[in-house]
C-alpha cells in the first residue's frame, strides 16, 4: 500500500451519508426488472424510485447542517495528522493521458 489515508471516524460517516446511492439503486431495479419478469416487479421499482426520491430531499434537508458540523469538527481536529488537514497539490494518476 503506498499511501495509508488517515480520516477521522466523523469524515467517513459524512462521506457515507452524502455518498452515491440513489442512481445505482434505480439503474439497478430497472436492470432487474426488465431483465426478469416476476410477481410485484412494477412495485419493486415503485419502491426503488420513492426510496431514491426520499434520500434526495432528506439529504437536501440535512446537508447545510451537515456541512456546518463537518467545517466545525475539521477546524477542531486541524492539529491532528490526518489526511483530510493536508493540501492537495495534484491528484495522482493510474495512468498517464498524453
Amino acid at each position: 500500500m503506498e499511501h495509508l489515508l488517515l480520516v477521522s471516524a466523523f469524515v467517513v460517516l459524512f462521506l457515507d451519508w452524502f455518498g452515491p446511492r440513489g442512481l445505482a439503486s434505480v439503474i439497478f431495479a430497472l436492470l432487474v426488472t426488465s431483465e426478469h419478469t416476476f410477481a410485484h416487479g412494477d412495485s419493486l421499482f415503485n419502491v426503488v424510485i420513492l426510496t431514491a426520491t426520499l434520500s434526495v430531499v432528506v439529504h437536501g434537508m440535512t446537508a447545510l447542517p451537515g456541512v456546518a458540523g463537518y467545517s466545525r469538527i475539521i477546524r477542531a481536529e486541524e492539529h491532528q495528522d490526518r489526511s483530510e488537514h493536508h493540501p492537495v497539490t495534484e491528484h495522482p494518476l493510474r495512468h498517464r493521458v498524453v
